[in-house]
This record gives structure tokens, C-alpha cells and sequence, in this order.
């Protein structure tokens, strides 16, 4: 893949990108597994353990730009209410970088004096993240 503009790399829920994204960021993690032993001769050994992975998400809220193709606040909302469980995928328009299976685990809305309101919601996967 060649190098982009990050503004074309969005979250999407099913086939509807999140509306009004500002920022987006995925993390990767494996647990280790110390294997050391007296036979290390004083070096520490590790194995990998169990993958995780979690995403997070910036952006306007804005609670009539649903539709076809976009994935709005309510959206949102609504899904962490039912807890219910998320086909996502990072991605650029072109196509698909990340994708999984989700929940939403806390979301924020921020309504400042004289400025926009905003939201933050954090996801963690639950089960394995694909690359395509």
C-alpha cells in the first residue's frame, strides 16, 4: 500500500463509515509469557500469549447525519445501550485495512461553551482481527 492522506482512513460499522470523524486510532497488544528459567544463564525468555486489540474514535456530534452511508451519534448511542456487538473495520475508501468483531465500552460527549459538541467512544474486540 502506498503512503495516504490519513483523513481517508476512517472507522466504519458494517458497510456505514462513523459520521463526522475527527480522529481514529487502532491498538494492537500481545501478552508475554516469561518462560525464563535457571537454565537462561540470567537472560529473561519470553513466548507471545493472547492477542487484544481496541479502537477509539473522535468526532462532531451530529444527530441527523445518519443515512445510507454513515453510522451517526444515536447509532452510536444506541449500540452501547444494548451492548450490542459491532462488525468494524479501519479503512480507507478503497478498501479494507483492519476488521472485527467489537463493543463499545465507554463513550463521551462533550459540550463546551461556544464550541461544538463532540464525542469519544473507546471499543475492544472481541475475538480475532483480520487484515485484508
Amino acid at each position: 500500500m502506498a503512503k495516504f492522506n490519513a483523513t481517508d482512513l476512517k472507522w466504519y460499522i458494517g458497510s456505514k463509515y462513523l459520521a463526522e470523524q475527527t480522529n481514529g486510532s487502532i491498538d494492537c497488544s500481545t501478552d508475554i509469557i516469561d518462560v525464563t528459567s535457571k537454565d537462561n544463564d540470567g537472560w529473561k525468555d519470553k513466548l507471545p500469549g493472547l492477542k487484544d486489540w481496541k479502537g477509539s474514535a473522535e468526532g462532531i456530534v451530529d444527530y441527523a447525519s445518519g443515512g445510507s452511508t454513515k453510522y451517526d451519534y444515536n447509532g452510536l448511542m444506541d449500540a452501547w445501550l444494548n451492548r450490542t456487538a459491532l462488525s468494524v473495520s479501519f479503512k480507507t475508501a478503497s478498501g479494507t485495512i483492519l476488521s472485527g468483531t467489537a463493543y463499545i465500552v465507554s463513550m463521551k460527549t462533550s459540550a463546551p461553551m461556544e464550541d461544538k459538541a463532540s464525542y469519544s467512544l473507546e471499543f475492544e474486540g472481541a475475538g480475532a482481527l483480520t487484515r485484508s
